[in-house]
């Protein structure tokens, strides 16, 4: 679901286009989590830096990183390669306690990786995004997110929410079932 901040903290403003899965939880009363994996393609003086990345901010701490598995090229990566049409799988997984599991994989060019985050926030929904800042989208092409769960079931299971962002007219096809595309803007 195309998904707008509830405030702009520590938010990059260079033209992008992000698709990412993740887990949103409270820690306190006050201080939002995101446990988030993906892919990201950056564009600076014309040039697109598409990459995959593991995430774990909340309001109160920015910079929140999970632990790495040893072979991962870091938090954010170019090499190996992500490429627009490439297909992705990516994963969030709790343990009911004070952890979560992230894997981000390019199936099309055969790279896995992995990292897990320690935390007592307990989550409290599951996002499926598309993203990027309002006015400033670059071109891409549809979006679509296939097998999509949440507790082992399909998102058509729940109530979902959709989120879409000022600016162009960007927002998700019908859910169906485990699948939707975003189209074009």
């Amino acid at each position: 679901m195309a998904a707008q901040p509830d405030g702009v903290i520590g938010t990059t403003f260079v033209p992008h286009v992000a698709t990412w899965i993740g887990m949103v939880g409270m820690n306190g009363p006050s201080d939002r989590t995101l446990i988030q994996t993906g892919t990201v393609t950056t564009c600076e003086d014309g040039v697109a830096h598409p990459m995959g990345f593991f995430e774990t901010p909340s309001f109160d701490n920015q910079a929140g990183e999970p632990d790495l598995d040893a072979d991962v090229p870091g938090t954010m990566w170019e090499t190996p390669a992500t490429d627009p049409g490439d297909a992705i799988e990516a994963t969030v997984t709790w343990d009911g306690s004070s952890s979560y599991r992230l894997v981000v994989a390019n199936t099309t060019k055969g790279w896995k990786y992995g990292a897990t985050f320690h935390s007592s926030v307990v989550p409290t929904g599951a996002l499926t995004v598309l993203e990027s800042i309002p006015h400033n989208v670059p071109g891409y092409s549809p979006v679509t997110f296939t097998d999509v769960t949440a507790d082992g079931k399909p998102f058509g299971a729940y109530e979902t929410h959709t989120f879409n962002i000022d600016g162009p007219d960007i927002a998700p096809g019908a859910l169906n079932d485990k699948s939707f595309t975003v189209p074009s803007p």
